[in-house]
């Protein structure tokens, strides 16, 4: 009696810490692309660093975001936060994007990483108008004007982990930082291209030129503005 009652406990252990592990590696999952984890699993310790040769940056925040938190409360602000981001997750995995973390009211992704892909930028560009769609009705939801600021730029990247406590998976390169320049410069609902996230774009998007801008940091450069997509423009709906 006494064995079976032993051998049941350890039994009940076993499956407790089964299910431990199995709920620290779906955290683990929502915080690391899959490859990300595999290579920590099969080398702890071993440096991350991969060069993509074509990808695109987006860099998005909302407009008047002091404003608006001073009206909702902390709270308020947290709830919204949530639901915005929410709604980008879904969207950024819908279009075979790679969210890469969000500060603040500051939301960051990347296509063409880990996993190369023919039309990055277009993906970017569809996940920037759906956001934009998103964010207005989560406003309208909540009775507040929700804008968005967002810029998008093309180029090569390095990717890999930073960080040994609190791993953390990031992207470099100056394409990170014009994408970040070009969402600053950017007005309330509009979406600027850099010429190389230009380039990318099939006619299935209206864009205009924007024009020059003096870039901080890095000069003067050109930008073009992503209206939407040809479709809607066909139907004379464009936001």
């Amino acid at each position: 009696m006494q064995y079976a009652a032993a051998e049941t406990a350890i039994i009940d252990q076993l499956k407790a810490t089964e299910r431990a592990l199995a709920a620290s590696q779906a955290l683990l999952a929502r915080m690391l692309p899959g490859f990300v984890i595999e290579r920590l699993t099969a080398e702890p310790g071993a440096p991350i660093t991969d060069n993509f040769a074509e990808a695109s940056v987006l860099f998005a925040d909302i407009s008047g975001f002091v404003g608006i938190a001073k009206r909702l409360g902390n709270e308020g602000t947290v709830a919204l936060l949530n639901r915005l981001t929410r709604a980008f997750d879904a969207l950024a995995a819908r279009h075979g994007v790679e969210k890469i973390k969000t500060i603040g009211d500051g939301y960051m992704a990347v296509a063409g990483v880990p996993h190369p892909s023919a039309d990055h930028c277009e993906r970017l560009a569809r996940l920037a108008l759906d956001m934009r769609k998103a964010a207005a009705r989560i406003g309208r939801q909540a009775g507040i004007a929700i804008r968005l600021h967002i810029g998008i730029a093309s180029g090569p990247v390095t990717a890999g982990i930073i960080g040994a406590d609190r791993l953390a998976y990031d992207v470099w390169g100056e394409a990170v930082n014009l994408a970040s320049r070009l969402e600053q410069l950017a007005a309330a609902d509009q979406i600027l291209l850099s010429p190389e996230a230009m380039e990318q774009l099939s006619a299935e998007f209206v864009t205009s030129y924007r024009g020059q801008v003096e870039i901080k940091g890095l000069g003067t450069g050109e930008a073009w503005v992503l209206e939407g997509a040809a479709a809607e423009a066909g139907s004379g709906y464009l936001h």
